[in-house]
Parts: structure tokens; C-alpha cells; sequence
């Protein structure tokens, strides 16, 4: 009998049982006894039966889906989260939509009305960086489970997974102190991420522990567009007394700062030392390789998924948490002297 056609009526007739036995033995129900139960699951295996996942959809209300929405899919800090959240979801039988906003904040609006449209359990986002309102995220928070990774809004109260961006750009300026370097320039990202919010205070906190000035030149902020991140870059090495460190806020951006510099016949570290943040895997393939901060994304997509995944499962009031991720310092040719 081939698998599809398999029905829970055709077991019942097999072992000359009621359907409604057969279903509650299936989903092991406390009122049949492991004698039947067990004869059920033995004659469900002989007839290769299949259960109907949109059927059992529709009875416990549920798709069994998650929906995922990250800015860029092709970045690696992205997709290692994403495989993170596969592999939590595979185990516990869920599928996962996957979607990208491509950093737009209209598409991203569209996305997530069109996840709602599919019936999604529930929802993991990264939000654009050019989305400054949020109506669209708590008109889905109302009725579907959200979990906020990476880049987080306070104020949306939900499960947030997030690494200690803070203490990582901390570690990045005393480390840049240690060596020596003293005009300590910070390309910053949007205004309103917070994850350029805790990595600007943290390159704050660590000049003025230091005692060192802040000095408002040497701080730039950009859209991370690539002509953005490449006009910082000018702008900081044409100023009177240009940066001898530049702190970006992620990779890609350190990445256009190494190539303006290089264009420029700059030496790296000796005239200037770059920084950035992710630990991308292509950083320490570069020349020089690329000093960064290495954040766990494929376990902070894996702690997103299981804490939406209970949320999900729970019938009991949610308590939302905040899980920070610590990140750790990889010290690398770009900003060390010779």
C-alpha cells in the first residue's frame, strides 16, 4: 500500500478497532493502554503510514514552522546562525522558512505580513538597517511568538539573543591602546542599531578608562553601504592628523577600510592598524589578516530557536529573557607592529 494513501481508517480495520482508538493511540493518549498502543504503532509501520502534517496542523492550531528573517543570508555571521536554528528546529520537528530583507526596511514590512499570511508559529528577526519604526514587529508580537536576534529593540518586549557587543568593542580600543597606537578612529554603524549603539559605548568607555580624550573627529558613522563605509574612510585618512587605528563596526566595513588604505600606500599595522567584528572566515585568509571579535552565531541561532520553540510549546504565562553571548578577542597580523 503505498504511503500516501495509508489512513488512519485502514489501521483500525487491520487491527478492527475504532479510528478514533487508533488516533488517540497515535498521539498516546493516557486512556489507551501500551498493549494497543503498541499494536497500533506496529500495524502503522507494516502499512507505512504516514501521518498528515497540515491535518495535525489544524488540530493543534499549530504549522510546525518557524519563520526566519535575517538582513543578508550571504553574510557568514548570518547563515551560521541560520544553520544553528535548523538544526534545533530538525530536531524537534519543526520546518523553517527562511527570508531575507536585503537590509530593506519595505521588504522586510512585506515579509513579515507574508509569514503571518502562512501561518508561522513563530518568528526569529533581525531587523534592517534602515528600519527606524517598529509597528510592524509589535502588531506580529501580539499574536505570534517573536524572538529578536542580533539587533534588538528594548522597548518590543520578546526573547532577545544577542552577543556582548559592549565588552567585545571594549576589548578592541584597550587592546589597540596596549600596542600603542594613540589616534583611535571608530566607524560606527546606524544610529538606531543597537548593536552600533553598544559598540560605539564601548570604544567611549575604553578611551575615557584610559584617560584618553574623545575627540569627535575620529568617530564616523555610516549606513554600511559599501560607498558609506569607503567615504568614513576617507574622511577620517584625509583629517590633519589622520586616525593611526581605525575600529570598524563589523567586517565588511574593516574590509573597505583595508582597501582604501592599501590604495593609498598605507603599511598595516605600521601606519594603520585596522579592526573589525565578526570573524568572518575569509579574515584570516587577508594580508594581513584581520583582527576581529568572533561571536558564536551558530549557538546563538540554536538558543533562538529552543527559546522559541518553548514559547511556542508553553501554556504557561511566557517570562522573556535576554540571553547575551560573550565574544572573544582574535588578535591578528592588522593590528599588531612588527
Amino acid at each position: 500500500m503505498k504511503s500516501n494513501s495509508t489512513t488512519i481508517k485502514d489501521i483500525a480495520y487491520l487491527l478492527d478497532i475504532s479510528a478514533s482508538t487508533v488516533s488517540r493511540a497515535l498521539n498516546n493518549h493516557h486512556e489507551v493502554s501500551p498493549k494497543t498502543r503498541q499494536a497500533v504503532l506496529k500495524a502503522a509501520k507494516k502499512l507505512n503510514y504516514q501521518p498528515n502534517a497540515l491535518a495535525i496542523g489544524l488540530v493543534k492550531n499549530r504549522t510546525n514552522t518557524l519563520g526566519v528573517l535575517m538582513p543578508d543570508i550571504t553574510q557568514p555571521f548570518y547563515s551560521s546562525a541560520i544553520s544553528g536554528i535548523e538544526y534545533v528546529a530538525v530536531e524537534r520537528g519543526y520546518y523553517v522558512l527562511i527570508c531575507q530583507s536585503d537590509e530593506s526596511y519595505q521588504k522586510e514590512m512585506d515579509l513579515v505580513s507574508m509569514l503571518n499570511k502562512y501561518r508561522i508559529d513563530g518568528l526569529i528577526i533581525c531587523p534592517a538597517t534602515t528600519t527606524a519604526r517598529y509597528q510592524h514587529l509589535r502588531e506580529v508580537n501580539k499574536t505570534t511568538p517573536l524572538v529578536q536576534f542580533d539587533r534588538v529593540v528594548e522597548k518590543i518586549e520578546s526573547h532577545k539573543v544577542v552577543s556582548n557587543d559592549y565588552q567585545g568593542a571594549y576589548e578592541v580600543v584597550t587592546h589597540l591602546l596596549q600596542c600603542g597606537y594613540q589616534r583611535i578612529a571608530h566607524i560606527a554603524g546606524p544610529k538606531q542599531l543597537s548593536i552600533s549603539k553598544n559598540r560605539k559605548r564601548g570604544y567611549l568607555d575604553a578611551l575615557k578608562n584610559a584617560r584618553r580624550s574623545v575627540e569627535e573627529q575620529y568617530i564616523c558613522t555610516c549606513t554600511l553601504a559599501q560607498d558609506h563605509m569607503r567615504g568614513c574612510t576617507e574622511m577620517l585618512l584625509d583629517l590633519p592628523y589622520p586616525p593611526d587605528a581605525i575600529f570598524a563596526v563589523n567586517d565588511p566595513t574593516a574590509l573597505e577600510v583595508m582597501y582604501v588604505a592599501k590604495q593609498r600606500k598605507l603599511a598595516i599595522p605600521e601606519d594603520i592598524a585596522i579592526v573589525g567584528f565578526d570573524d568572518q572566515s575569509l579574515t584570516s585568509y587577508l594580508n594581513p589578516s584581520l583582527t576581529t571579535v568572533s561571536q558564536p552565531s551558530f549557538a546563538m541561532g540554536q538558543t533562538a530557536a529552543e527559546m522559541l520553540i518553548a514559547q511556542i510549546e508553553s501554556n504557561a504565562k511566557v517570562l522573556f529573557e535576554k540571553k547575551v553571548f560573550n565574544t572573544s578577542l582574535v588578535i591578528r597580523d592588522s593590528s599588531q607592529k612588527s
